[in-house]
């Protein structure tokens, strides 16, 4: 960017650039609000219907955006962070749990059991 000459006066963006960024900015919004609206319904229904987990379906979205090694760098400080706070110790001290997903269901009608630890 050039230096500013106060003498000169600071430019500034003209009246039509500027009224195109802004109906370009409205429009955008309501199409964003659109697009987050219809996915905020999708997944409610997914939590209230199909047993989705809200935060780790958030924490999925985030991992996914990220390119590979941002993901890696972050999936192994998740695990060290983890594992300091002492969270992994609080996560191993329950009775694992079996997690089922709709494939591996036999009869639709039967809901996912728990298991005790081993």
């Amino acid at each position: 960017m050039a230096r500013k000459d106060p003498l000169k006066g600071i430019p500034q963006v003209g009246e039509k650039k500027l009224k195109q960024l802004i109906t370009t900015a409205r429009r955008t919004y309501k199409e964003t609000r659109k697009a987050s609206g219809e996915l905020g319904e999708a997944i409610s229904a997914a939590i209230e219907h199909d047993h989705l987990h809200r935060k780790a379906f958030a924490f999925i979205k985030a991992a996914d955006r990220m390119e590979p090694e941002a993901l890696a760098e972050y999936w192994h400080t998740l695990q060290l962070y983890m594992d300091m706070a002492g969270l992994t110790e609080r996560v191993d001290s329950v009775p694992a749990l079996k997690l089922v997903h709709d494939a591996e269901k036999t009869d639709k009608k039967e809901e996912p059991q728990t298991v005790a630890a081993e």
